[in-house]
């Protein structure tokens, strides 16, 4: 099945009533009522539902239900990329790091969606339910066609979990990039993006027939769009459907690209300020007033690329407060990171260093997202630090089409 036959199938085989997702958030359920109370579990419920669209439920039923489908969403994605997906990768997937080995930024590191797997560090009990959990909705899903997945492949899904949407209509995008595949585009309210992937796919389509190289085009294309939305489970699902939208192009082996598709509200461009010795920052309100520098804030690829690996930092913290006090174990981890922002970086998308002042800033928003995770917090901090700053870059571009 490669046409939308195959979406409306999926969405019939795994809409909330039926059996394996019954099964799965039954399994959910008993997982949730175990931790709620926790701090990382309550802190990611409280940012889901402190972003939650107006009208819609905010309780722990709906987070769990989301939750289900964020899930359903990474194992869908693995199974495009990995036609011949085995159980052996899903702590990778579930975790992000199996996405950022394809080479693909900002999609679907952890998130809110992540508590079922903080058994373990939480001192609970271990991951193995959660773990049963994500193999049993993989083997529901190695019936279906991942192959070829229209760009709306989980359109029918979202709307079983999330309810009625308004949508957004790609029909003139999509006859602008007929024409002129090389247009970019920015959806900053793109809801679970569908008009957005339209848009992607008539661009793919389009630079191939103009006889682009697809490495070239998949390189192009990363940088050509930029969608946003207010709603968690609408970015997980809008990512997806930006990498399905990719098509075969994405499969090939590539250089890291960057998936642009953030959480964020296109309203809220950061705040700027200058710094004491004249230096240029961007204070986070929507990530807890972090301050950033402009070298990272304002540049997608410094965002995903350094922020993608402080959990690294954040995990040898938590590692070192077995046998240090914590102002020595924040501090030491602090000192390698300040090391790795000022040192260059060849073959990586950044191979420039931050300066020393940028990298001065940089450290003390890794503080405190460092004692954030450390105390407890979960990824939900990280998550927003890193999708916040989207309105910024944003508003520096000149965009052909809006949607």
């Amino acid at each position: 099945m490669t046409t939308d036959s195959n979406s409306d199938s999926l969405a019939a085989a795994l809409s909330p009533d039926s059996p394996p997702i019954i099964r799965a958030i039954r399994r959910l359920e008993s997982l949730y009522m175990e931790s709620e109370s926790l701090s990382p579990v309550a802190n990611s419920f409280r940012a889901w539902a402190a972003r939650r669209p107006p009208g819609r439920g905010a309780g722990a039923d709906a987070f769990i239900r989301h939750t289900c489908l964020s899930l359903l969403c990474r194992l869908a994605a693995y199974r495009f990329l990995e036609p011949r997906s085995s159980e052996q990768d899903l702590w990778e997937v579930i975790s992000g790091d199996y996405f950022t080995g394809a080479g693909l930024g900002n999609f679907l590191s952890e998130d809110f969606f992540s508590w079922p797997y903080f058994r373990l560090s939480m001192g609970i009990g271990d991951d193995a339910a959660a773990m049963d959990l994500a193999r049993g909705l993989l083997a529901a899903l190695q019936s279906f066609d991942f192959g070829e997945p229209p760009p709306r492949l989980l359109s029918g899904l979202y709307q079983d979990y999330q309810g009625p949407t308004d949508g957004q209509d790609s029909a003139k995008a999509v006859a602008e990039l007929n024409d002129f595949p090389m247009l970019s585009c920015i959806a900053p309210y793109c809801g679970d993006g569908n008009a957005l992937a339209d848009a992607v796919r008539a661009a793919v389509d389009g630079r191939l027939a103009w006889g682009q190289d697809s490495l070239d085009a998949l390189l192009d294309i990363s940088g050509q769009f930029l969608g946003m939305t207010t709603d968690p489970l609408a970015a997980v699902v809008a990512g997806a459907g930006f990498v399905f939208a990719l098509g075969e192009t994405v499969k090939e082996p590539h250089p890291p690209i960057i998936v642009p598709v953030y959480l964020a509200d296109a309203s809220r461009i950061p705040e700027e300020r200058r710094e004491a010795d004249g230096q240029l920052s961007y204070a986070i309100e929507a990530a807890g007033g972090i301050v950033m520098p402009e070298q990272v804030a304002a540049d997608p690829l410094y965002l995903d690329w350094l922020l993608g690996r402080l959990p690294n930092y954040q995990r040898g913290a938590a590692l070192r407060l077995r046998a240090q006090p914590e102002e020595t174990a924040v501090q030491e981890v602090l000192n390698a990171w300040y090391n790795y922002l000022t040192s260059p970086k060849a073959r990586t998308p950044i191979p420039e260093p931050l300066t020393p002042a940028a990298a001065d800033v940089m450290v003390e928003a890794a503080r405190t997202l460092v004692l954030a995770y450390i105390r407890g917090s979960g990824p939900a901090p990280l998550h927003l630090a890193r999708n916040a700053p989207a309105p910024l870059f944003a508003a520096r571009r000149e965009f052909d089409l809006t949607m």
